[in-house]
């Protein structure tokens, strides 16, 4: 099966039953189902969001779930046992990082030639991943942003019921995740966008190189003293 076009629709969907999702585990009392739903948001959400070209192609859909049940039993574990809750916030990094290289692996998987993906297909992918999930949080940012901003101008004319509306959570939580399926969208079907941001980065990150190298060596050079 060839890999289909993206589509708007899928992603919209996505993002209302992950807010759906992050709605009800807010509810709840802090355990180990509330971790397991808001990890199976977020990281079934994603995965879906980024393979969506490819979910049908090879199985991948079988390896996103797999990724998704791993990382959501690990989180329902890590709480139900008193003794690992001390270590969350270094599950909380581990989980990031191995959710990202799950994906680019993932989405490797159906345009790989031998066994295992090639090395210019696993950079592709993760450049491509890592720089859309970028753009989605920057235009979720950009719209919390706007609500604060409408809320206080709601406020300003006496109508505090919509400003209350903009600070609730659910309706945070409803709303973001479906703007943030539209960052993916937009990540995954204009090319050029990501490409863009990935030259900011590198620029940048060629301009500060000299400034890091001088502060080693400063550093270096006062550790005697």
């Amino acid at each position: 099966m060839l890999a289909s076009s993206p589509s708007l629709r899928f992603y919209l969907t996505i993002g209302l039953l992950q807010g759906l999702l992050l709605v009800a585990a807010l509810e709840m009392e802090e355990g180990a189902l509330q971790a397991m739903l808001i990890t199976m948001a977020t990281v079934g959400g994603i995965s879906l969001q980024l393979l969506e070209r490819t979910l049908f192609v090879k199985k991948t859909w079988l390896f996103a779930s797999a990724l998704t049940v791993l990382m959501t039993a690990i989180s329902g574990w890590v709480l139900s046992e008193s003794g690992l809750f001390r270590l969350l916030d270094s599950w909380v990094l581990c989980g990031i990082l191995l959710g990202y290289i799950g994906c680019t692996f993932i989405c490797c998987w159906p345009v790989r030639e031998g066994r295992w993906p090639s090395y210019d297909s696993l950079c592709k992918h993760a450049w491509i991943n890592i720089f859309t999930v970028l753009l989605a949080w920057l235009l979720v940012l950009v719209v919390v942003l706007l609500l604060v901003l409408c809320g206080m101008l709601f406020n300003m004319l006496g109508f505090r019921q919509v400003s209350k509306v903009f600070s609730h959570y659910r309706f945070y939580m409803l709303l973001l995740p479906v703007v943030f399926s539209i960052g993916m969208y937009i990540g995954m079907t204009k090319e050029a966008v990501v490409g863009l941001l990935r030259g900011i980065l590198l620029s940048a990150c060629r301009f500060l190189l000299p400034f890091s190298a001088l502060i080693t060596v400063v550093f270096t050079l006062t550790l005697p003293f």
